[in-house]
């Protein structure tokens, strides 16, 4: 048996034992040799013609007998990886070209230089070669060429930030400095990614680090880097109209110091159809850009009455704007430091109305490096911080005692994202996985991470959470790739039509409890006899799901028969649902 080493004290070495040795773990049961120098990894071993080949960082090198001899027609060259057949061995080398070597030991290239690094080689069983490449997928060499295959799929496992548009399409961010592959979505229907970036779509980088969903349920995309702006995509828009690419043209500004750099974050939707963005580090001060609902734009300046407007920096990639029941803007507050968060006060209006007001540490914040703004459905500021969550319970007056209050649980977390589902619940992203918190944050209902997750939840390193409400699913991503939660959490429908319950037959007593899907918002539920006697009545969660745990109002489990579900509404008691349940107890 031999062994490619690189770490520990047998770096850059091949290690080989004999299989006759029944205890292979003492270190004096292995034989240590090395490939050229010191310095000289050995990436990986095969067998060619009955020799022992072993890919190098400086070469090819080939094992007679007691030493490793270089192969003269790749010396000095980087070997990526090795495969062999019975009639050649194939090197695919780190200078991107693929060679063979015959059993004669005369060597032949195969095609021209790849257009990425290879990082794999195999020879099918009839003698094809098909290589491993970064970024391009699978290249197989038909017609005399290489030809690329690319499963599909996101461009890069890098999710910077993710949302659900209105269809349930998912939209995705994938880096920002160089790092990003564009953006991606994948469709609800087809299940299929679409990856847009420079080569495909005209855009102007492929830095893109946020997405959100603004007024008519168009996705804006947020660019970081040269030549960029933001893009948006129309709801149920396919492809990129060069039209919808916003930056200078609309008056952004352009980061300080860089004529031709733009940085614009998140957008947001006022209760007035106007799409707000952030525009960080603007070399003009006019930090928040505005797509008016007639189509036209403006921007805010930095002062306006004397009161600095929010200086938004590059700290975060969250880029946090909200807006809340009275149409206020809320985001952060940053100057040469972190300085809190700013609600604007502006009650939908465009230009300076109401005095500005700034919460920071001495507010009640546990920090003023703020990461994530998000508005409840009561009407409540859930803000994350570098050192935990404060809720501002009061948005038109938060100054007064007790406007803020902190949530000690996680106090010193660093919270990277906050999400609220149809149920008003919070899922809270962190560097340790994800919290789940009720309502009014006073329990902690469940927690994810990689090891309790069975490595389903890729990473512990949250970077955004997005909600499909139609459907309860919570995504999660990450720089490992996207995850997924499927939850009961859905949003519930806007009117009654027949109750979807399941199982059915329900069989009791059981760890799982009945669902009955498709409740109006605020739903009661009773379950009746089929002589209709009352069995039990039930308050559903406040969703599009309810539940039954096969019990009676005295805790009891029901006796087996068929049993009538019946749903009404709590402020419309008219409005009714219905279904039908067997029950089988055990």
């Amino acid at each position: 048996i031999w062994a490619a080493i690189s770490g520990g004290q047998a770096t850059n070495r091949v290690a080989s034992a004999s299989l006759s040795n029944p205890n292979l773990l003492p270190a004096e049961a292995w034989t240590l040799s090395t490939t050229g120098t010191e310095t000289t990894t050995a990436r990986q071993l095969t067998t060619f013609n009955n020799k022992l080949y072993a890919a190098t960082t400086n070469g090819l090198f080939v094992f007679e007998g007691t030493t490793w001899t270089p192969v003269a027609a790749f010396a000095g060259r980087g070997i990526a990886a090795l495969a062999s057949s019975t009639t050649k061995l194939v090197v695919a080398g780190a200078d991107r070209n693929v060679d063979t070597l015959s059993t004669q030991n005369i060597t032949g290239r195969i095609g021209v230089t790849l257009s990425a690094d290879p990082t794999s080689v195999v020879v099918s069983s009839s003698g094809s070669v098909i290589v491993g490449a970064k970024d391009i997928g699978i290249l197989t060499f038909t017609n005399n060429t290489w030809v690329s295959h690319f499963p599909n799929g996101p461009a890069i496992n890098q999710f910077l930030s993710i949302a659900v548009d209105l269809d349930g399409n998912i939209w995705a961010a994938s880096g920002s400095d160089g790092n990003g592959k564009g953006f991606f979505r994948l469709d609800a229907q087809s299940k299929l990614w679409k990856n847009f970036n420079r080569g495909n779509s005209k855009l102007p980088s492929n830095d893109f680090y946020r997405a959100s969903v603004g007024c008519n349920g168009d996705v804006w995309l947020g660019c970081w880097g040269s030549g960029g702006g933001i893009v948006l995509m129309p709801r149920g828009a396919t492809t990129v109209d060069t039209a919808k690419i916003y930056g200078r043209n609309v008056g952004i500004s352009n980061i300080v110091g860089a004529p031709n750099y733009f940085v614009i974050g998140q957008a947001v939707c006022d209760n007035r159809s106007n799409t707000w963005m952030a525009v960080m580090i603007p070399d003009d001060k006019h930090s928040l850009a505005i797509r008016k609902a007639d189509g036209t734009w403006t921007t805010l300046p930095a002062y306006i009455s004397g009161v600095p407007h929010p200086y938004l920096t590059d700290r975060q990639v969250s880029r946090p704007l909200a807006v809340d029941a009275s149409n206020n803007i809320w985001t952060t507050a940053v100057t040469t430091a972190p300085l809190g968060v700013a609600s604007l006060s502006n009650r939908g209006s465009l230009t300076d109305s109401v005095a500005e007001i700034l919460l920071t540490t001495a507010d009640g914040l546990p920090s003023n490096a703020v990461t994530t703004i998000v508005v409840d459905k009561d009407n409540d500021i859930w803000i994350g911080t570098e050192r935990g969550i404060a809720i501002v319970l009061d948005p038109d007056n938060p100054k007064k005692a007790g406007g803020i209050a902190s949530y000690k649980p996680l106090t010193g977390t660093n919270i990277n994202a906050i999400a609220i589902d149809p149920l008003n619940q919070k899922w809270v992203a962190t560097n340790e996985g994800v919290i789940l918190l009720s309502r009014d944050g006073t329990q902690t209902l469940a927690q994810y991470n990689v090891t309790n997750t069975s490595g389903k939840l890729i990473n512990n390193e949250i970077r955004d959470i997005a909600i499909d409400s139609k459907s309860g699913t919570v995504y999660f991503a990450t720089n490992e790739g996207l995850a997924s939660l499927t939850t009961t959490a859905a949003q519930p429908k806007e009117s009654f039509s027949e109750l979807i319950i399941s199982p059915n037959p329900y069989r009791i007593p059981s760890s799982v409890p009945l669902l009955i899907d498709g409740l109006i918002e605020n739903s009661s539920i009773k379950i009746l006899s089929i002589d209709g006697h009352l069995i039990r009545d039930l308050q559903s969660p406040g969703g599009r799901i309810g539940f039954w745990d096969g019990k009676d109002d005295n805790g009891k489990d029901v006796a087996s028969g068929i049993y009538l579900v019946i749903a009404y509404s709590d402020a419309d008691k008219s409005k009714v649902g219905k279904g039908k349940v067997a029950v089988l107890r055990k």
